[in-house]
């Protein structure tokens, strides 16, 4: 079920998914599903980055905010609190598999990684799957997290665990 799969999806994810599914049912394929067979799915998707708050309880087992990461902590001692399954949440692959898998799609199934040009992409290799012969339907959809120049990765990890070890108990 969808509300099961909530669970392995990043924000990036769930928002692809979402829009996918009003996209399949505004477009009359609601009540009466598509052929499985021939009916696929292509996304354009950006890379979806991990917020650090995702890794502030490994890095601290590592060693951050106690005088400095140490590398022979992480792989002991820091991999211990990391959710198993968190790489998945974040590939690029996974709305296009999600939407699939929920729509019972068999046919042409691909992802497009290529930043601003993702979108467009896709819908041309969708539409290029009909003269093929490949497939006769392909939802498509692109991906793409834009957002005004973040702070780098490390930086906003350091702001996170400064701010909760100097934040006062409650």
């Amino acid at each position: 079920s969808i509300r099961k799969a909530l669970k392995m999806m990043c924000r990036e994810s769930m928002m692809a998914v979402a829009a996918s599914q009003h996209a399949i049912v505004d477009g009359g394929f609601g009540a009466t599903p598509m052929d499985p067979v021939t009916s696929g799915v292509v996304f354009g998707s950006d890379y979806m980055l991990s917020p650090p708050g995702d890794f502030i309880s490994a890095m601290k087992k590592a060693g951050i905010g106690a005088g400095g990461f140490e590398y022979g902590k992480w792989g002991t001692d820091g991999l211990r609190d990391m959710n198993p399954l968190w790489m998945l949440s974040y590939l690029p692959n996974m709305p296009a598999s999600h939407v699939a898998i929920f729509n019972d799609l068999q046919g042409p199934n691909n992802s497009l990684t290529m930043r601003e040009a993702s979108g467009l992409m896709a819908i041309r290799e969708a539409a290029q799957t009909i003269p093929y012969d490949w497939g006769t339907l392909a939802v498509t959809c692109p991906l793409e997290v834009q957002a005004p120049l973040p702070l780098p990765e490390p930086a906003v990890a350091a702001e996170m665990i400064a701010e909760e070890i100097s934040a006062p108990p409650l």
